[in-house]
């Protein structure tokens, strides 16, 4: 089987705004298709996994698997993440890709574990060092508690594709949570200012979550515990992504939020976003009676910006009632008073659950809309134009992995993050 090269033509999405792109896809259904084991490693086809074997060959803890110098060079410049979808028997822990494109580099690396099925693994490839270029040389290493005789790696496909940046709903929404790793919170949940556009600075009272979430995958949390006072993430500073940034027009503006308060814990004092340069804050003061155990939407006063606000960056700031406060915000939007539009055109009021799902997904919406659910590549995998405001989809026939539920109706949109197991 030669290399297939798939040109997709994929709408925005929310998390990863996918353009135009060419997929470099290698795909192992009968043979290895010029992938081979260039150091103390041997790739063969095997016929009953239909899939390529990856075996270690010596005692060395470092094997690499060499692509194919020809049909194709990946073009490191368009394309910035890998997908693999493998098997890991052999008790790899590091999967590290190296490539040469003009000088010898380790480039980037991420850690791995063992698996009983096939799974998907994403490296994001933006920040390697030396992974600008035609990349002449690529070899995908399989390093660290690998040794000689244990079991081996089964890879179906290996694919190179495009990703853009996060768009500002994303920010606001914290879908920028993980680093690279789709659906997978990234290791320091305080978060990376460069990656997820928020910053918290020796504060332990905030922090990103994924098992209190109102859409998508991750919200904020707030907890009290640490203590009474203001308490705040940063958002949108000097070194966050470009698209994390919040324009202000001169006018009347409003900010709204959804809080989930637990009912074991008390209500926070209030829920403030405040916008820099110059300073706005929008306060949303926070009833000690507000319902718990549910997702409440909760919106500021209307203040007037009396000069253009291009924020170089916002805070969230909470405080308190008591230790025991405790809150998660999710979806904050940021509403022009005078058209009541928001920054993100957001369609409302949808629910998507369970997520993650392995048998059926229902999807819930206000009005009639179109429902598409594609892969990270752009691809549509399944659609449907939904006549009822509740719609059940079988997902058990579709892949297991990470994929964008994208729902249109009356010119607005919703995009979520979906895990098929």
């Amino acid at each position: 089987m030669k290399l297939k090269l798939h040109l997709f033509i994929a709408t925005a999405i929310t998390l990863f705004t996918l353009i135009p792109l060419q997929s470099q896809l290698y795909n192992f259904e009968t043979e290895v298709v010029g992938w081979n084991g260039s150091f103390n490693s041997s790739a063969t086809y095997n016929a009953t996994e239909d899939a390529l074997e990856y075996v270690r060959t010596n005692a060395n803890n470092s094997l690499q698997l060499a692509a194919p110098a020809d049909p194709a060079t990946v073009d490191a410049t368009a394309k910035n993440y890998l997908r693999i979808n493998y098997k890991n028997l052999g008790g790899a822990t590091q999967l590290r890709l190296k490539a040469t494109s003009g000088v010898d580099d380790n480039n980037t690396s991420m850690t791995i574990s063992t698996t009983t099925g096939y799974e998907n693994i994403y490296l994001n490839l933006s920040g390697a060092t030396a992974w600008d270029d035609a990349s002449e040389v690529i070899l995908l290493q399989f390093r660290s508690g690998y040794t000689e005789g244990e079991g081996a790696i089964f890879i179906k496909e290996i694919e190179f594709f495009t990703v853009s940046p996060s768009e500002l709903e994303d920010f606001l929404g914290f879908e920028s949570a993980d680093d690279g790793e789709f659906g997978v919170m990234e290791p320091n949940a305080n978060g990376n200012s460069t990656v997820t556009g928020w910053y918290i600075q020796n504060d332990t009272h905030w922090a990103f979550d994924n098992t209190t979430v109102k859409t998508g995958l991750y919200s904020a949390k707030f907890d009290a515990a640490a203590g009474i006072g203001d308490n705040k993430m940063q958002g949108a500073g000097s070194s966050s992504p470009a698209n994390s940034k919040l324009d202000l027009a001169t006018g009347d503006w409003y900010v709204t939020a959804d809080v989930y308060i637990p009912a074991a814990n008390t209500v926070p004092e209030y829920l403030k976003f405040n916008v820099k340069d110059p300073s706005n804050n929008f306060t949303i003061t926070l009833a000690d009676n507000l319902a718990k155990d549910q997702w409440n939407t909760v919106q500021s006063p209307t203040i007037t910006v009396s000069s253009e606000n291009i924020a170089d960056g916002y805070n969230l700031i909470s405080n308190g009632r008591d230790t025991n406060s405790l809150m998660y915000v999710d979806n904050i939007q940021v509403v022009d008073a005078s058209t009541a539009s928001s920054k993100d055109n957001r369609l409302e009021n949808v629910s998507i659950y369970p997520n993650p799902a392995a048998e059926v997904v229902h999807i819930s919406t206000d009005i009639d809309s179109n429902i598409s659910i594609l892969n990270l590549a752009g691809q549509t995998v399944y659609s449907t134009q939904a006549k009822s405001t509740s719609t059940v989809i079988t997902v058990s026939d579709i892949n297991a992995g990470v994929y964008i539920v994208s729902i249109t109706s009356e010119g607005k949109s919703y995009k979520s993050k979906l895990i098929i197991k």
